[in-house]
This record gives C-alpha cells, structure tokens and sequence, in this order.
C-alpha cells in the first residue's frame, strides 16, 4: 500500500455500499472502494491537505452535496445515483465535484451563509470551481486507470474522459445552435443569469470549460499552483445589500503569497473571468 493509500485508510474513514453492489449486480465492493479511493488519491495529490479531516461518502436518491449539519461529529459527502446502476465515472465526477468544496475551503461557517436568508450569490465562482476540478480529475484518472494492470480498470478508463467532454459539449448544446461562440455568448448572458440563479448550472459549467484548461495549464509547470484556490470561500461574500456582489477577487489575489507558482494560477482564472465580464471580478 502506499502512502497516499494508507492517508486514505487512515482518513478516508467509511463510505456507503452503493445498492447495486449490496444486491451483487455487476459491481464489486472492492472496485468500488478503488474507484472512491483513486478519486480521493488524485484530489490529494493536487490538494495536499484535503484530508486534514476524515471524510466520509453516502449514497441517498437526494444529491450530491456536502453535508455540515453534524460537523461536530461527522463530516460527510452524499452522492447521488441510480440504485440498480452504479457508473464509475458518474461517481468520480460528482466525487471530484464535491471534494473540490472541501479542497477551495467550504466549512460550517459558509454553508451556513449559503443557507441563510439572504443569498450568497458569491458562490458560483466556487461552483464554477469545482466543475472544473471535475473536468481536470476526470482526465487525470483517465491517464491512471488506462495504464494500469487490471483489466476492469483499463476497459472503463475512457469512461471517465468521455464524460468530461459529454458533459461539456451538453453545455454547450444548451446555449444555442450549433456552432456556438461560446465567449460571446457568456459576455452577453452570464451575468445576467448569474444574477436571477447563482446555481445556474449551465453557466458554471460553461465557464468552467475554460477554467480547466487554465488549471491543466499551469498543472503542467508547478502542481503547486493548485494551492492558491485552497482560500477561494474565504472570499466568498453574501449579498447583504440590493447591490449585485460577486466574489471579492482583490482581495483574494492580494492574499497570495508572492511565490509564482502559486499567484499565476489565480491572476490567470481572474484574467479570463474578467475579460468575460467586469462585473465577474469587481
């Protein structure tokens, strides 16, 4: 075992048997704690201290999402799937998702915000995040699962690349006929939607597209640089007024240590955003 593996023995500390497996249809319990454990693996090479806390996964019919509510005792991921149907990539892709909240630094303290009263419309920049931690994941288990020994990984590794791009190009497809400016059309709409539904799907994920080339981008010179989203909630502000509030990008960016590696990444995602729409990064 090594010593990622046993990080996650340690801290990894229980997951659900999803139904499927339970009622011996087609799965097997260890391959569906390698597929969560090569998620989490992947996730804690690109965000070293993600298993600061245990973390444990769930399967329930509503999801998926963080749950805080019993922070003091449990912290836990609730995943969401069909119960005669276990997809490995569906499951890695909403695992990369919600580990991502937990890596940009969701706690108590903004699920709470996010749940109070007034809207945190701040949150879709951490939304938006997290979708493109699922894309670059996506493709970073591809790479290890097709270069593996065992047999069932190699035959579903594809599975993991092909749903990145299934999900993207769904994104696109629902902006409008094909082919579609992307970039024009977001410059044109993002905001505005973003202003009638914070959690507007479709717009994250569309951001996030380029988002994740930017990641992918600066993974390739420094894994480091990934450190600097690990304070994106920290700057996440509820709308407390009739003004339209998106994350304080300033004051996230000035927060950074001068290191390169680290700065470049943010300034990069904030140069896109921006060139998007101003009002995205005021």
């Amino acid at each position: 075992m090594s010593p990622l593996e046993q990080l996650l023995d340690d801290r990894l500390l229980k997951f659900a048997t999803h139904p499927a497996v339970e009622d011996g249809k087609l799965y097997s319990y260890r391959e569906q704690k390698e597929c969560i454990g090569n998620v989490s693996v992947v996730m804690l090479e690109l965000f070293s201290d993600l298993f600061e806390f245990p973390v444990n996964v769930f399967w329930r019919s509503a999801g998926p999402y963080v749950n805080w509510e019993s922070w003091e005792a449990d912290r836990y991921i609730i995943l969401s799937s069909n119960p005669d149907q276990l997809l490995y990539a569906q499951l890695a892709y909403q695992l990369f998702h919600e580990l991502g909240h937990l890596a940009v630094g969701y706690t108590p303290e903004t699920h709470r915000e996010r749940h109070s009263n007034r809207r945190n419309i701040s949150a879709w920049f951490s939304e938006t995040l997290c979708t493109a931690l699922s894309y670059v994941g996506l493709s970073r288990l591809t790479e290890q699962w097709k270069n593996t020994t065992e047999t069932w990984k190699r035959s579903y590794s594809y599975s993991f690349t092909d749903i990145r791009y299934e999900n993207v190009n769904s994104q696109i497809r629902k902006l409008g006929s094909y082919p579609m400016d992307v970039s024009a059309y977001l410059r044109k709409n993002a905001v505005e939607r973003l202003q009638i539904n914070y959690n507007d799907k479709t717009v994250h994920g569309t951001l996030a597209i380029k988002i994740a080339e930017i990641i992918e981008e600066y993974l390739q010179k420094d894994i480091r640089s990934l450190q600097s989203l690990s304070s994106v909630e920290t700057y996440t502000r509820n709308n407390r007024s009739e003004r339209f509030q998106f994350m304080d990008f300033p004051s996230w960016i000035n927060s950074l240590s001068d290191e390169q590696a680290k700065k470049n990444l943010a300034v990069a995602i904030h140069g896109y955003l921006n060139d998007i729409d101003t009002r995205l990064t005021e």
